[in-house]
């Protein structure tokens, strides 16, 4: 099927993520919202203030739990809030998140529980991490495999000497 992005949420798009996006909704028997992509700092601490705004736990969702309290400590300034997760790009954080394009979100309030399985199901077969999370309800799909479009080359026929060569 196909995918669209979700106008009201400004989603910004790597080549990475759009390639993914074509690979996994051609498996896929309907069609699937995107709701977020690539973040600067300042989107992923509004996507993190958003949470905990709801009364998630953000420190149960990373790894890194000091990342997310120095989130927490710094709610609700976003410039601060920015700064923090900054700090944690700059100490190597961000590998399979929306910081570095390596992570989309996925709308789930118009799919079936279904519909949910199947993403899920077809992201865990191409090698991926998909999560559903309820607040706000969407699921995360974090890339374990290189999805960089792959430039084609192209062949140069020439007539050397009588024969014909191949090059790119």
């Amino acid at each position: 099927m196909s995918w669209i992005s979700a106008p009201e949420y400004n989603v910004v798009l790597t080549e990475e993520q759009t390639n993914y996006l074509n690979i996994l909704s051609s498996r896929l028997p309907f069609d699937i919202v995107v709701t977020s992509g690539f973040r600067t700092p300042e989107r992923q601490a509004r996507a993190m203030f958003y949470k905990i705004e709801q009364g998630e736990d953000i420190t149960k969702l990373y790894l890194d739990k000091a990342f997310a309290q120095s989130v927490i400590d710094a709610y609700p300034d976003l410039e601060e809030g920015s700064k923090a997760v900054q700090a944690y790009v700059d100490r190597g954080g961000g590998k399979t998140m929306h910081l570095s394009g390596n992570a989309i979100d996925l709308r789930t309030r118009d799919l079936t529980l279904e519909q949910r399985k199947i993403i899920l199901d077809t992201v865990e077969a191409m090698g991926d991490r998909g999560l559903y999370e309820p607040v706000p309800p969407h699921i995360d799909i974090s890339f374990r495999q290189d999805y960089t479009p792959k430039k084609k080359g192209f062949l140069i026929p020439l007539l050397i000497g009588g024969v014909l060569w191949m090059v790119i």
